[in-house]
């Protein structure tokens, strides 16, 4: 051990003693308030020039009349005089920016109706005395296709050529294309 913590351990036991054992009656009754004589100030006396000392710092600031309640802060509008409204009291301040102007309103035309995305999977192909076979998949079901086949009345197989299908969709008369690989 070194007398360093030998020291600071005795320190210790001594404050803990006093604490123990010490006198702990309070010291006194109620210390009574001071009048203070205020001397008269002039204008250019109101107002502090240096911050001297706090003698000199309370003796130049002068109170010069006490303002009434509803004066400091109106009463809410609600006509509760226990509570103060928050805008009243503090003002409103809004610091976000102002909204844009209202757009005036432009119909819009509408969407022009478009073929929905084609139900069918590729399968495979073949090439069977120059004409090609598609295997298509819809569902559980697999449709042979050739040129200029219909399939339930919706779509019309418009031409094959690899590595496109191109149907033509036949409520809307809209061509669409199904990549279906390179010449094999």
């Amino acid at each position: 051990m070194k007398t360093r913590h030998l020291v600071m351990g005795l320190c210790l036991l001594l404050a803990a003693g006093v604490a123990l054992f010490g006198d702990k009656t309070p010291a006194g009754g109620v210390a009574e308030a001071v009048a203070r004589a205020t001397p008269a100030k002039t204008a250019a006396t109101s107002t502090i020039k240096s911050p001297v000392s706090s003698a000199a710092v309370s003796a130049s600031v002068r109170i010069e009349s006490i303002l009434p309640r509803p004066k400091l802060a109106p009463e809410d509008s609600m006509g509760d005089s226990t509570t103060v409204s928050a805008v009243a009291m503090f003002g409103n301040q809004n610091w976000n920016p102002p909204p844009p102007p209202a757009a005036k309103f432009i119909p819009v035309a509408p969407v022009p109706p478009s073929a929905p995305p084609l139900p069918f999977v590729y399968l495979g192909k073949s090439l069977a005395d120059g004409t090609w076979e598609v295997f298509l998949g819809r569902g559980d079901r697999t449709i042979i296709v050739q040129n200029n086949s219909v399939i339930d009345g919706t779509y019309r197989v418009a031409e094959i050529k690899p590595p496109l299908l191109t149907f033509t969709y036949l409520p809307l008369n809209q061509i669409q294309q199904l990549t279906i690989g390179v010449l094999d």
